[in-house]
């Protein structure tokens, strides 16, 4: 209640992603660092016969769990100072990514059943975040304002995945520019 939260799945390409991406989020609309991406595998795993599983006790494990840490109403931070580390140093976190952080530790100790949140959720939920920011770095998307920009940025993506060199012909294959005419 009061709070607002979204989920979008997108199921397209990295290709088509970076080129509808770059279209809904613009640079001053501030998306790009309110989403988390997830990933696919890089190869899918071999198609099976589904198989039924009872999630039944899990789920009712799950909403005790929930309803405790409702009651409980307040979770404090044993330990800070992983969190104080990554605001402040090097590889420092942006704000609404150190957010997440405490929010995935959040979500872990209330998974694990704990009273208070522990250094190794901070850990796990610090995990997470550079997770998202490994997935932002591999899709770099990126805004165009004109066509040609969007080309250029096709262009660069496709090139930046081959270690910087591709031939003519394959990045035509790829990038289809029959389709912005000559």
């Amino acid at each position: 209640p009061n709070t607002y939260c979204a989920s979008m799945i997108c199921c397209c390409t990295d290709k088509n992603f970076k080129t509808l991406w770059g279209r809904m989020s613009s640079i001053t609309s501030g998306l790009n660092d309110r989403m988390f991406f997830l990933y696919q595998r890089a190869t899918f795993k071999d198609v099976t016969p589904p198989i039924s599983v009872n999630t039944q006790d899990g789920a009712l494990e799950t909403r005790k769990l929930i309803d405790r840490a409702v009651s409980q109403g307040v979770y404090k931070i044993v330990d800070s100072s992983p969190l104080v580390a990554r605001m402040n140093g090097d590889n420092r976190l942006e704000n609404r990514q150190e957010i997440r952080a405490e929010k995935f530790a959040l979500y872990f100790a209330v998974d694990l059943g704990y009273d208070e949140i522990t250094e190794d959720c901070i850990e796990r939920g610090l995990a997470l975040v550079e997770y998202e920011r490994a997935v932002k770095r591999r899709l770099r998307p990126s805004e165009s304002l004109t066509k040609e920009a969007q080309i250029q940025n096709e262009i660069v993506d496709y090139l930046h995945g081959n270690g910087g060199k591709a031939s003519e012909r394959d990045m035509a294959r790829v990038l289809h520019p029959a389709r912005y005419g000559t």
